[in-house]
């Protein structure tokens, strides 16, 4: 969890402002907020699943959603980006494969576009997980990175993909700031 939180605040050039989906509280949250953080919105579809797990997190975990940097957005994420408001820096969606219509419709044009609107112009950086690669990109999965891909790819005008381990899309408005170059993350 240390290792991929230091890697993902990493991909964008200052992250004050987060916005957050796909079990970042589940281990992530407490090293990202090791970085210059000034807020961390997680957005939680399911409130009582949410409720309901809370207690047996580790309890790193559970004080790490007590920071007054954290703020818990019970609410389905597309609605949260599509209601509007301040720009983040970083948009961090590791939600898992698009294997359903309920998870498919966070890897839409429509939902890049409405996390791209609340992207600061200037810095901002939007991650989303490829949890296919980790077996192959071939055939199928291939496929559906190539769409995931060109669907991000709508939605800003600079777009990369890591490969695994990592398998991550990474998209902004600015090459300087949406880069996999390994010198310019370094100095991060």
């Amino acid at each position: 969890a240390a290792q991929q939180a230091h890697l993902l605040l990493s991909l964008a050039p200052l992250p004050r402002r987060v916005f957050a989906t796909g079990g970042v509280e589940l281990g992530l949250l407490r090293f990202a907020l090791q970085h210059p953080v000034e807020r961390i919105d997680l957005a939680i579809p399911d409130r009582r699943a949410f409720e309901l797990a809370r207690p047996f997190l580790a309890d790193e975990d559970r004080a790490a959603l007590e920071d007054p940097r954290v703020r818990l957005l019970f609410d389905d994420p597309r609605r949260a980006l599509a209601r509007g408001g301040e720009t983040y820096d970083l948009v961090l969606l590791l939600e898992r494969e698009p294997d359903t219509l309920l998870a498919a419709r966070l890897s839409t044009v429509e939902f890049f576009r409405a996390a791209a609107a609340r992207l600061d112009r200037e810095d901002g950086v939007l991650v989303a997980s490829l949890p296919v690669a980790s077996a192959a990109l071939a055939g199928e999965t291939a496929g559906l990175g190539a769409s995931l891909w060109g669907a991000l790819r709508e939605a800003l005008p600079v777009a990369h993909a890591a490969p695994p381990p990592a398998a991550l899309l990474v998209a902004g408005w600015s090459a300087q700031a949406a880069t996999l170059d390994p010198g310019a993350l370094a100095a991060r």
